[in-house]
């Protein structure tokens, strides 16, 4: 059984904290493992399903997981995905920061209880893209190793862990989900992951599904905590981020169409709507960044 220690990563003496930034292809199984730190993982994008402790959680962009030391753990991507990986050792953190984040009545819960399972905490943009920004933050400072990178790593892990408690009533409990449910909500999701740029049809999810419309939208519903429509215009506007980063020569429009959007207009609404900015505020933003 593979262990996967926090030293293996991390080579600054002390630090005990560390990002790593992955990209697993289709068909890509990870085995069995082990880790002797507290993994937070974040889901960019991609679909799956994430097996820990013998439950299994289907992976959904926005979903952050919280797996504690000595937990067995595997997964295995049916679409590309993107993570987002913070290796936390609690020995990190001075009595007095430890004393302060223990004032979250629920951080002992999420983060330091015996026999904790994992968790699962599933945010909508853009409460999940403020999680993701400070990683991508950290990501950029181990990378080049800027000055005051352990002291930026230090704080923004400090600013996530608190951030996961605030939001933690939110938390879906994946980990009783029957594994007959968790198969059809992973083959729904790889489903979407595959088909949110063209129309969306319930009657023809429910098909495929073998359900009625209205019961396969209740399931969704009932155990991801948002609509079959509110996760495809998610999967819609976090590709549109990327292609607005990605593709600095393509137009709004293009990018709308490109991501599933037919009406340039409504696009930008929902944008704004769930990033709290302009599609071209928010390039300029990043190319600024």
């Amino acid at each position: 059984m593979k262990t996967f220690r926090l030293e293996d990563f991390c080579k600054t003496s002390g630090l005990y904290l560390h990002l790593v930034r992955q990209s697993a292809p289709a068909g890509y199984y990870e085995a069995p493992h082990l880790h002797n730190y507290t993994e937070i993982l974040y889901i960019q994008s991609g679909s799956g399903v994430n097996t820990i402790a013998d439950s299994d959680y289907p992976i959904i962009p926005g979903d952050i997981y919280v797996i504690p030391p000595e937990t067995l753990h595997t997964f295995r991507i049916t679409h590309q995905a993107v993570t987002c990986n913070l290796q936390v050792d609690f020995r990190a953190f001075s009595r007095l920061e430890l004393d302060s984040l223990q004032e979250y009545a629920n951080f002992s819960e999420i983060f330091m209880k015996q026999n904790n399972g994992g968790r699962c905490l599933h945010l909508s943009a853009p409460n999940s893209m403020e999680i993701a920004d400070m990683m991508t933050e950290i990501h950029k400072a181990l990378e080049g190793r800027t000055p005051g990178y352990a002291a930026e790593l230090h704080a923004r892990t400090l600013l996530i862990l608190a951030e996961i408690c605030r939001k933690a009533e939110r938390l879906h409990d994946f980990g009783r989900m029957k594994r007959t449910t968790a198969r059809k909500l992973s083959k729904l999701t790889s489903y979407l992951a595959a088909h949110y740029r063209s129309p969306f049809h319930l009657e023809q999810l429910a098909e495929m599904m073998g359900m009625t419309p209205n019961s396969v939208s209740r399931f969704f519903a009932k155990n991801t905590g948002m609509s079959l429509l509110a996760h495809t215009n998610l999967l819609r506007i976090s590709e549109a981020c990327r292609l607005l980063v990605s593709e600095p020569d393509m137009n709004v429009t293009d990018i709308a169409e490109a991501c599933g959007f037919h009406d340039t207009s409504y696009f930008i609404r929902l944008f704004k709507k769930q990033m709290k900015t302009s599609p071209l505020a928010f390039r300029r933003k990043q190319k600024s960044a």
